[in-house]
């Protein structure tokens, strides 16, 4: 997408380019979206059809069943949105038919703009290569390491955030690098688009380092601008615009990628050749995106104009870029000047993501011994799932008044099952038996269960959503739970590693959390303990992934599982409520499920200027970004205009 900085406003940028008004046909990134504009496309869709265009910004391998199921989704809450998902190789569209999710195969690259990027022969060579690339641990900046002379671009950083401690590990291992974008007088500075070709063509070679990610736009900016590539094997797409003859795919050695540049470099193959070879490459993902909106066009009977510079509807560099919440409304407008959605809820309790510490089928001593105190001293609070035993042996496994003072902390409680075995009846009365003790011995309800894996029984499934409100599954994708979709309430998916990963994996995890805008609940079973293999963590890997934690949390919503869950479950309920609008005053209400936590507060706004908000005939005042704490437990808000 294209690159800015994004005002303080910007707190739910969206990936989105508006191409055509009528028929509506909307781009937009696989991943990367707010709350608010699902709300706003199915409001609008509701009137008329919306054809919407995904580019896929990682590889369908890793991230396939999990936009599977958000496209399912959305297919099932809107019905009038026709989705396309253009993917970037030709093994990514066989793994997107596999998956059915109505595929094309165009690389998203060629939509870079072809007038931009170009070979510039009067800017003088400086570098041996250069490496345009988020500062971020997955693209693997220390293969560079042996290249003498290195320039460096990462505008997916700023001073004071999450890069800040990947740069300083970028500085330290590239001494001899210049990062173009930081300058000792002036700090970090953002490169603009318009401005990148200058910096690419002071350089002989381009890199590429990752291993997964999607098809990387500075892979074919580094080709449109004539410089040759170097770069390791990867996933995502990026090499079907290689060449042979300009292009090197090296092992993950930083002395074969230095030696590789130093033959690219000493070829010195003619800039316009790398170019127009690469514009031949992009010709059929272009015709074949054209003929797609052919197809709209002829299906709604609307006369098509021809090409403008090559393509239809409205054409931006990338077809796509980062927008702020009310540039997307001022877009959406065009399609519907009356957008009847009157409020959003925010995400996440007002946080950029969420994080859940799970624990369960680990032996208890080590729980209260080792987990909940280092846990408690840093002001953070898990899940604990007990497991049940045989009918009437509840006590023996029950601390009690340890498992008391956890509860006093804000840890909560939930059942854990393990055993898949026997009857629904006979685990059901196992669980009964289990719920009835705990609670009684704890004082405390139990809402949530957990379990290893995925796949329960419906008549199973049935009984638990009599007993409990919220449950928590396997390791299945999608992990990354995004605020826009419904989750099956009885099965969310965690994430869990094996005993063999250490603190790097979960501290990418954290990081892709935060991106991705989501909620991710590690499981864990075991504290050093092997023998099983997943779910468990080492303590020292445990105690680097709180210190990490701790760093993060003005942006991480770090709570226990059914804290989060009763929030999205509230937000979604909310959000699908009844609403008696007027002219002055609406009316939204809604019901509250069985066996739901009380105390529930959702920060809701209102987009409707000048409006006083009562709760129970209590006027509820707002926060100073126009945010409203709206009880859940009271099933009504009052809306009047003043």
């Amino acid at each position: 997408m294209e690159d800015r900085q994004l005002q303080k406003e910007d707190a739910s940028p969206c990936a989105f380019h508006l191409m055509n008004e009528n028929p509506p046909i909307i781009m937009y990134s696989a991943i990367l979206y707010p709350r608010f504009y699902f709300q706003l496309l199915g409001r609008i869709s509701e009137k008329r059809k919306i054809y919407l265009i995904y580019l896929i910004p990682w590889t369908l391998h890793e991230w396939g069943e999990g936009i599977r199921e958000e496209y399912e989704a959305v297919k099932r809450r809107y019905p009038n949105i026709e989705a396309v998902y253009l993917c970037n190789s030709p093994e990514e569209y066989s793994v997107g038919l596999r998956l059915g999710l109505p595929s094309i195969h165009v690389n998203h690259n060629a939509f870079l703009d072809e007038s931009l990027y170009l070979p510039l022969p009067s800017v003088k060579k400086q570098f041996d290569a250069i490496y345009n690339a988020a500062f971020s641990p997955y693209k693997r900046h220390y293969l560079a390491r042996d290249i003498k002379k290195l320039a460096l671009i990462g505008n997916q950083y700023k001073e004071g955030e999450d890069g800040d401690d990947y740069l300083k590990s970028v500085t330290k291992a590239l001494p001899n690098a210049s990062n173009l974008n930081y300058s000792k007088e002036n700090g970090f500075r953002w490169i603009k688009a318009v401005d990148l070709p200058t910096y690419l063509n002071q350089a002989r070679v381009g890199l590429c380092l990752s291993s997964v990610e999607g098809t990387m736009y500075a892979c074919t900016e580094y080709l449109l601008c004539g410089l040759p590539v170097v770069s390791t094997r990867s996933l995502g797409g990026r090499d079907i615009f290689f060449d042979d003859q300009y292009t090197r795919v090296v092992d993950d050695d930083p002395a074969k990628v230095a030696e590789a540049v130093e033959e690219l470099a000493r070829l010195d193959i003619e800039p316009g050749f790398i170019r127009s070879s690469t514009l031949n490459r992009l010709k059929p993902h272009r015709e074949r995106f054209n003929q797609y909106i052919e197809k709209i066009f002829e299906k709604e009977k609307v006369p098509l104009a021809k090409p403008t510079n090559g393509w239809h509807g409205t054409y931006t560099n990338k077809m796509i870029y980062t927008c702020t919440e009310t540039e997307v409304r001022a877009a959406l407008s065009k399609i519907d000047p009356v957008q009847s959605h009157s409020f959003e809820v925010l995400p996440w309790n007002g946080y950029s993501a969420a994080l859940s510490l799970s624990f369960g089928g680990g032996e208890a001593d080590n729980y209260l011994d080792s987990v909940i105190p280092e846990i408690s001293q840093r002001g953070f609070r898990a899940t604990f799932n007990l497991a049940p035993v045989s009918p009437g042996r509840q006590t023996e496994r029950l601390k009690v008044n340890d498992w008391k003072n956890g509860i006093k902390v804000g840890h909560q409680m939930g059942i854990w099952l393990a055993d898949d075995s026997g009857s629904s009846e006979s685990k059901a009365a196992l669980l009964k038996d289990a719920k009835i003790t705990i609670e009684d011995k704890l004082g405390v309800p139990l809402y949530t269960y957990a379990r290893p894996v995925m796949g329960l029984s419906p008549d199973f499934k049935t009984y638990l959503s009599r007993e409990y409100f919220l449950g928590l599954g396997g390791w299945a994708p999608p992990h990354f739970l995004m605020p826009g979709f419904e989750p099956d309430w009885f099965e969310v998916p965690s994430f869990g590693l094996s005993s063999e990963d250490g603190f790097e994996k979960y501290q990418d995890e954290v990081e892709r959390c935060i991106y991705n805008r989501s909620w991710i609940i590690f499981a864990f079973q075991n504290i050093n303990d092997s023998s099983t293999g997943w779910g468990t963590v080492h303590k020292p890997t445990l105690t680097k992934l709180l210190e990490c934690l701790t760093s993060k949390i003005n942006k991480l919503w770090i709570a226990p599982f059914g804290e989060v869950g009763a929030y999205w479950r509230a937000q979604v309920i909310f959000e699908n409520s009844q609403m008696d609008q007027g002219s002055s005053r609406t009316i939204i209400s809604w019901n509250r499920p069985d066996l739901f936590p009380e105390g529930i507060v959702l920060k809701v706004r209102f987009n409707r200027e000048f409006v006083n908000v009562f709760q129970k005939d209590k006027k509820i005042s707002q926060d100073l970004e126009g945010w409203y704490p709206i009880s859940f437990d009271a099933l009504k808000v009052v809306v009047e205009s003043v």
